[in-house]
């Protein structure tokens, strides 16, 4: 059983499912549990991953790009007990060999499997928060109640003591999906942007930290007034509005999310018409014709893409995670 905090699409519950159907079904019969509706359940069904929502909160939201609030923190209390009842109660009534914790914030999964006495594989895909109490507290808690942690990156790895048990997997990139066929006026038609526009591109979900705002400043520039700026990304599901917690948010005139507070700021800016958001896209090469200048210079274009591939090739394969992870499911589950 994998567990992921939400139901929107994004890199982390992406690369969970990317992983989930790449596993070999003769050894593993894997299932990816939710704690919200939205998208991401449909993208599930298409990869043939079997999914669920188990609504639980309980979830710690600090790291280097989440500030712990005074808000974020009281909803942490009051909601953490409940969540560890219900993801208990998950847990014993289904009985799985190993639990798959996707990201640092589910903590109330982890207390309820290790009283389930549940071996778990705890991937860590953010770096932990600045403070340096609270980044040592939540690394304890993390190594206390992981069978095996794994990090995506050599900067995750370093959140945590030398001595601790701790592998290295990287994400991976589904070479499958990334065969083009260039079309550059037909990718720009979609987009709704012109022939002469020049073009910026941001692929992945909104946050300060990734820089979407600087480049909303860029966007006002008068040297790049001939620019539009493309967000390969998604908000929250559209039902999300009608939620209890859509409700409170737009009743107080609040920003649905950090892609809604960022549409609000360009609209304050006069820059809303230059802003295009493509959703959550599978098809990310092809909507990458969008941009003009490489395709203008294609002796550049095809060493980039060259050097590119043979790094993905090297590091960052599917089968190269799922071959990884495989090996350290077996150790965990064999182990408990």
């Amino acid at each position: 059983m994998a567990v992921h905090h939400g139901g929107g699409v994004g890199g982390a519950p992406v690369s969970l499912l990317k992983l989930l159907a790449g596993l070999d079904p003769q050894e593993f019969s894997a299932q990816a549990v939710f704690t919200e509706p939205g998208d991401v359940l449909t993208y599930a069904h298409d990869l043939g991953v079997p999914a669920r929502i188990v609504p639980t909160g309980g979830a710690f939201f600090y790291s280097a790009h989440a500030r712990l609030g005074v808000r974020s923190m009281a909803r942490f209390v009051r909601t953490f007990p409940s969540a560890v009842r219900t993801a208990q109660h998950a847990l014993h009534r289904q009985r799985p060999d190993l639990l798959h914790l996707n990201t640092s914030v589910l903590l109330a999964w982890a207390v309820a499997a290790r009283r389930e006495r549940i071996p778990v594989v705890w991937v860590v895909r953010e770096v932990l928060g600045s403070n340096p109490w609270l980044r040592n507290w939540h690394s304890h808690f993390i190594q206390k109640h992981a069978r095996t942690i794994v990090a995506i990156s050599n900067a995750v790895r370093e959140c945590f003591p030398q001595q601790a048990r701790v592998q290295r997997v990287y994400n991976a990139v589904d070479l499958a999906e990334f065969s083009i066929v260039e079309n550059q006026e037909a990718a720009r038609a979609e987009l709704g942007i012109g022939p002469n526009r020049q073009v910026l591109m941001a692929i992945g979900s909104v946050q300060r930290v990734k820089g979407h705002w600087l480049l909303l400043d860029a966007l006002g520039r008068p040297e790049v007034a001939n620019a539009d700026l493309v967000l390969v990304t998604g908000g929250v599901a559209p039902e999300y509005a009608h939620s209890t917690n859509g409700r409170i948010k737009r009743s107080l005139k609040m920003p649905l999310d950090n892609l809604d507070a960022l549409k609000r700021d360009a609209q304050r800016r006069g820059l809303s018409d230059r802003i295009h958001v493509t959703g959550f896209r599978r098809d990310v090469a092809r909507v990458l014709y969008a941009l003009g200048e490489l395709l203008r210079a294609p002796e550049e274009r095809a060493r980039m893409g060259q050097a590119g591939r043979r790094r993905v090739e090297a590091c960052f394969t599917l089968d190269r995670q799922v071959a990884e992870m495989s090996a350290i499911y077996r150790e965990a589950a064999s182990s408990a």
